[in-house]
């Protein structure tokens, strides 16, 4: 891969950023729009999504940045799921939290480098996958977790 590649990814991920921020953005203003069931659905929803990606972040991206070749753990989705479980988190909240750590991620593959881009983590199912790879899975996810947030929204 190239650094076009890589600044093309790059841009696909800003955009589908800006989708969500279009989408989401209007609801901290004002979510009196969505029923209590939307509004309980979509909070539960964007802590599912949230807990995944800091996980993912965190846990997988960051790893593969800073060392060569490490194992990457599946993320754990039943643990997830009871984290979110207990959380009190409006949906204000769990919005501000999308939209920090989608900045994060983005600052993270402006300032990684090419070399980086092509470093892999072990995959416990799949073994060897490149950085560059796992943020075209992450965009293909990020994309599905668009559309079914839109069309929860009508």
């Amino acid at each position: 891969m190239n650094r076009i590649q890589i600044k093309n990814l790059i841009s696909q991920i800003e955009n589908n950023f800006q989708d969500f921020y279009s989408l989401l953005s209007p609801l901290l203003e004002n979510h009196k729009k969505l029923n209590k069931k939307q509004l309980k659905h979509l909070s539960k929803y964007l802590g599912l999504v949230n807990f995944y990606e800091s996980e993912m972040i965190e846990y997988c991206l960051q790893k593969i940045l800073n060392e060569e070749h490490p194992y990457i753990t599946d993320i754990n989705l039943k643990r997830i799921q009871s984290k979110v479980d207990f959380q009190d988190f409006s949906l204000e909240d769990r919005i501000d939290i999308f939209f920090q750590q989608r900045q994060k991620l983005i600052q993270m593959l402006n300032t990684a480098t090419l070399e980086q881009w092509d470093r892999t983590g072990v995959l416990s199912e799949e073994g060897h996958v490149t950085f560059f790879q796992l943020m075209e899975r992450f965009l293909k996810k990020s994309k599905h977790i668009f559309d079914y947030i839109q069309k929860s929204l009508t």
